[in-house]
């Protein structure tokens, strides 16, 4: 048995030792022989390579360079399957050039010009670089947008169309069109030939890289043209624009979506997600130069807890140089920071027609996307069981108006030093909570308070079971639990219907937890009404005490809560640590008042107490703290690492204060307790190893006008526990 079948770690190092002596004793050709044996044993030994490739790149042996990046690449062809694909791609075309120019390149990916004679292009043209495949239906709208806000040149890839696409692309005489039958996914999901194209046409351009279902707009595009968009950006010293991909759907079926030569696809298509994404991370990318947003109406139509295959970010606007690297498609981008304008595009995506399950079926069958086709294969597991859905939900849909709409919303941001946080108004979205009361049943009758929870944590029913029986009835309760995404409901019984009832509330959207307990709480019947967050952990103790609260023992319980005789929001603040799973709200409260914002679900519940106690000159029999003993949970669930909630908080104090003209020391006073929040977060992640969150939780807090003792403290804390 070799050293490799025994340990391929081991053999790796012992290999990579023995080559890096060999380099320092100038024998190249035995490293680069050791190296090579590393990375059999190891092909996942990126160091290995990265060493090699450059040992060759000093000797110039060009050859050896592309031979070994396309071994490496035939095991991890494309960014979603390994990282470093972009890259080596990247160090493929240098070598091939080297060994035959640009042409030799082109060849060995693939690439043939098909529009005849090539033709030069100035540096001043903004060019759009797109590579497309059956796209006919699209491609008469696509072009004629994106030449009315000012594209001079299109630069096309056809990968094998049989629809048309080819033929029509020849008559546009600002485009010119190349082909390759060749697999997409081995041109790293097209981005390789978008890379070879620049390099041929753009010394120092401007250039748009859009799929063919993709309109690039910015803010105030309806009146600003690219060439000026471009002019400030050069001003700033800006060298591209990130985007937001917003999917865009109609209020019909998919199959009743028909797109025509007379569409107007804003028209036919004119409805996106309010919630438009549902997690955010600073600092993400390879070169962890952006913030990422996942989400948008696939995450509620089709859902998939990680929203791996829903990033929403891309980089489609940017100025071409020859050393970059194009990364994950256009997701991301090898830029400095400092590089990154801070304003922010979209991209209208119109993929969801008619012909949508079709392709989706097709591609998941063709694995030609990204990690051979996943984001595709799951898509199409789920379309199997739903095969004509409607996106359009009233909850969640608006209607798109113009770029200032984008920018209330808070998907487009303007080009200024400092953009701040999504403003209040529509991004802040309050789901309608009927008033009824007892579910048309007679109130007295009613349930004396509901107890919402998600279904996924029903680990949480017997505790809960436990102290309701522990009351033995009394008051009468109801328990709801909220299954969302279509999932066969759960077998809650529990044979204790004397204690309480068990209601099971669907819904075919993959739901966020907010959502689903505004769900819950919308379809309750009770009085008063106790919502169970992720990592609640309610006890015996809570009930007993909301027990004797009810009971007239009020004083004691509201004596935590009230820091001053003014229930003002100056009063209450973020200091007040209310644990949700510490409260009680009548049900008259939440519906007067909209129930938790969705959009901000990191600080939902304290947004909706900070709402009423603005509202409302006093709290008694509004919201009593019911347990003393009761305190915040330290679970953190995933969709509240690397900043967001924090970034909510930060939302949620705008919002509140701008909305109830809060007076500007008070408003001081939440956000420095924000920033206690963000030290103890921060404290968190070091000691759990989570270092790239306790780092974007610093960029969140830091970037807020906190007061000076405040950043000190944050800074001596973060600090301190670095060292």
């Amino acid at each position: 048995m070799t050293g490799e079948e025994r340990n391929p770690m081991e053999f790796a190092t012992r290999a990579m030792a023995l080559a890096r002596a060999m380099r320092n004793l100038g024998r190249w050709q035995r490293a680069v022989e050791k190296y090579d044996e590393a990375l059999a044993a190891l092909p996942l030994a990126i160091e290995a390579l990265d060493e090699c490739l450059a040992l060759l790149g000093e000797v110039e042996a060009w050859q050896e360079i592309a031979d070994r990046c396309e071994s490496w690449l035939e095991d991890f062809p494309d960014h979603a399957t390994n990282d470093n694909a972009d890259r080596l791609h990247a160090q493929r075309i240098d070598a091939l050039v080297h060994l035959g120019g640009l042409e030799r390149a082109f060849d060995t990916y693939g690439l043939r010009p098909i529009s005849g004679a090539i033709e030069s292009v100035k540096t001043s043209e903004i060019l759009c670089v797109m590579v497309l495949r059956n796209e006919v239906v699209r491609l008469p709208h696509l072009l004629d947008h994106h030449r009315r806000i000012g594209v001079d040149r299109f630069l096309v890839v056809d990968n094998g169309s049989t629809d048309g696409s080819v033929e029509f692309l020849m008559d546009q005489r600002d485009t010119i069109v190349w082909q390759s039958m060749s697999s997409y996914r081995s041109a790293n999901c097209g981005a390789v030939w978008w890379q070879l194209l620049l390099r041929r046409y753009a010394t120092n351009n401007w250039c748009l890289v859009v799929d063919a279902d993709e309109f690039f707009i910015y803010p105030g595009w309806e009146s600003k043209d690219l060439h000026s968009l471009c002019a400030e950006l050069d001003v700033q010293g800006s060298t591209c624009l990130p985007a937001i991909l917003v999917d865009m759907y109609g209020a019909n079926r998919l199959s009743e979506s028909v797109i025509h030569g007379s569409t107007d696809l804003l028209q036919e298509f004119p409805y996106f997600d309010r919630n438009w994404y549902r997690m955010r991370s600073p600092y993400c990318g390879p070169r962890h130069n952006l913030i990422n947003h996942w989400g948008g109406v696939r995450a509620r139509v089709f859902g998939d807890q990680s929203l791996g295959s829903y990033l929403l970010d891309k980089v489609p606007l940017f100025r071409s140089r020859p050393d970059q690297i194009l990364m994950s498609g256009n997701h991301w981008l090898d830029r400095p920071s400092g590089e990154i304008a801070n304003g922010r595009g979209a991209l209208l995506h119109f993929k969801y027609d008619a012909g949508f399950t079709a392709l989706v079926e097709r591609e998941a069958e063709r694995s030609e996307h990204a990690g051979a086709g996943r984001a595709y294969r799951k898509l199409n597991a789920r379309i199997e069981n739903w095969s004509d859905p409607v996106f359009f939900d009233p909850d969640y849909s608006v209607r798109y108006d113009n770029s200032e709409h984008l920018e209330r919303i808070g998907i487009l941001r303007p080009l200024t030093p400092e953009c701040g946080y999504p403003p209040p108004g529509e991004f802040i979205h309050r789901p309608s909570i009927s008033g009824r009361s007892g579910s048309g049943s007679d109130p007295v009758d009613a349930p004396f308070w509901s107890l919402v929870l998600v279904a996924e944590p029903t680990h949480l029913l017997a505790r809960i079971e436990d102290a309701l029986t522990a009351l033995n009835g009394q008051p009468p309760s109801e328990i709801l639990a909220i299954v969302t995404g279509g999932d066969d409901p759960p077998d809650l019984r529990s044979g204790r219907d004397d204690v309480h009832t068990i209601r099971v509330i669907t819904t075919e959207n993959h739901l966020t937890e907010v959502e689903a307990l505004n769900l819950g709480l919308d379809r309750s019947n009770g009085r008063w009404v106790h919502l169970l967050e992720f990592g609640a952990r309610p006890t015996v103790d809570v009930y007993a005490d909301a027990q004797s609260v009810f009971h007239g023992d009020r004083d004691r319980s509201l004596s935590v809560l009230v820091e001053s005789a003014d229930l003002m929001v100056s009063a209450l603040s973020l200091a007040l640590d209310i644990a949700p799973s510490s409260i009680l709200v009548r049900r008259e409260a939440f519906a007067a008042h909209g129930g938790l914002s969705t959009t901000i679900e990191g600080a939902a519940t304290w947004e909706f107490v900070q709402r009423i106690a603005a509202e409302t000159q006093s709290l008694v029999g509004l919201l009593p703290r019911i347990s003393n003993r009761s305190r915040p949970s330290p679970f953190v669930p995933t969709h509240l690492e690397f900043g967001e909630d924090i970034a909510h908080q930060l939302i949620a104090i705008n919002h509140v204060a701008k909305e109830h003209a809060l007076g500007a020391r008070a408003r001081e006073q939440l956000i420095d307790r924000c920033s206690e929040n963000a030290a103890l977060r921060i404290v968190e992640d070091i000691e759990r190893g989570r270092a790239s969150s306790a780092l974007a939780v610093a960029a969140e807090i830091l970037s807020a006008p906190i007061s000076e003792p405040s950043r000190q403290k944050l800074l001596r804390s973060f600090s301190r526990r670095l060292l």
